[in-house]
């Protein structure tokens, strides 16, 4: 009966035994929570602020214009006559030079006709003014003996007293002078000088045609002065005058121009808020239409410093380092240039952040780069 007891009492404690070691066994032991990794400090590079005057140029652009440009239109009507050279694009003439003919002949001999008659009721005058008005006499036959049908009506000799002038005027001689005045003026419009020395650039009309009244003809341009219309910002048009140099290039030619400022528009493009300016320029290799580039030199702006354009933030402020922590400062934007800004407001020797991220905040910690 005791082996009994005995034999129960030690199964239970083997059992219980079995159940601590399995359970024992398969505890796990305690994993240690991880540390949380140190973030590395940023490590950027600093311009050091030196304030100074600076006269940065201001990029310009823009196409050149003939300011000097005629469109032609016939007054006249008539045959086209040939000219040498010819009127064609390209062809270049002289101030003064004739562009074009138109036949005249028909005209020329009218008032040829005219100036016939007239004489000869002069003429006819001189014995009664030999009579009547002796003291005249001698001016009106020295007019008569000087008159050339062939060339340009002289002006009439003007009367000594008012019973002459009646005299004139009564015997029409007056509405003959200045009606043969008007068609010698007319008989000028049936030849088109060149009011300047230029090229053609644009001919309508050959040799031969019939030429209409009011029909455009051609165009000439000066080909020897330009003015190249160029848009600037309107916080630069403080930094020019008229008459300041600006040296100009092509991208497609080579060859350097000096221009001048002879003109600021006193309009603002409410696009863009800019104005422009008017720039002349002459030289052989430039024709109308052409791009042209150049820095001209503004007034010297004084106590700025120039920074890239990508380190300004919002339009007027900037990255600072103070206490290894950056940190945003305000700045006065004075004026852009090609890929710098001139602003003010940064005292000497402040450490500029050198570079731009998306990730900079206020109170960032930095370690500056030497």
């Amino acid at each position: 009966m005791k082996m009994r007891q005995i034999s129960i009492i030690v199964a239970i404690l083997l059992l219980g035994g079995a159940i601590v070691a399995s359970r024992f066994i398969g505890r796990k032991p305690e994993e240690k929570a991880p540390e949380a990794p140190q973030k590395p400090i940023r490590q950027i590079r600093t311009l050091e602020v030196k304030n100074q005057t600076l006269a940065a140029p201001i990029r310009i652009s823009g196409k050149l214009v003939a300011p000097d440009k005629v469109e032609l239109f016939a007054e006249v009507s008539g045959l086209l006559l040939p000219s040498n050279p010819a009127f064609k694009e390209g062809n270049v003439f002289p101030a003064g030079a004739a562009l074009l003919r138109i036949d005249s002949e028909e005209l020329r001999l009218n008032l040829q006709a005219q100036k016939s008659s007239l004489l000869n009721a002069i003429t006819r005058l001189l014995p009664d003014m030999k009579l009547d008005y002796p003291q005249d006499f001698e001016h009106w036959e020295k007019y008569v003996l000087g008159f050339d049908i062939r060339q340009a009506l002289s002006p009439l000799p003007t009367p000594s007293h008012d019973k002459l002038r009646y005299f004139i005027i009564s015997n029409n001689l007056y509405n003959q002078y200045y009606t043969i005045k008007s068609q010698e003026n007319r008989l000028q419009k049936y030849t088109i000088a060149a009011p300047f020395s230029g090229v053609v650039t644009e001919a309508n009309i050959n040799p031969g045609s019939l030429v209409r009244i009011g029909q455009k003809l051609g165009e000439i341009i000066n080909n020897y002065g330009f003015e190249l219309e160029a848009a600037i910002s309107l916080k630069d048009v403080d930094f020019v005058r008229e008459g300041d140099v600006v040296l100009l290039h092509s991208e497609d030619i080579q060859g350097e121009w000096k221009g001048t400022i002879r003109r600021i528009s006193r309009r603002i493009d409410p696009q863009n808020q800019s104005v422009t300016l008017y720039i002349q320029v002459g030289g052989e290799r430039l024709r109308e239409g052409m791009f042209l580039q150049g820095d001209l030199k503004a007034n010297e702006v004084r106590d700025v410093f120039a920074i890239p354009r990508d380190l300004l933030l919002d339009e007027s402020r900037v990255f600072v380092v103070e206490n290894n922590r950056l940190q945003k400062k305000e700045v006065q934007v004075v004026r852009f240039t090609n890929n710098q800004v001139l602003v003010k407001g940064l005292a000497n020797g402040t450490q500029l952040a050198a570079q731009s991220s998306q990730e900079f905040y206020n109170g960032l910690e930095v370690k500056v780069i030497r």
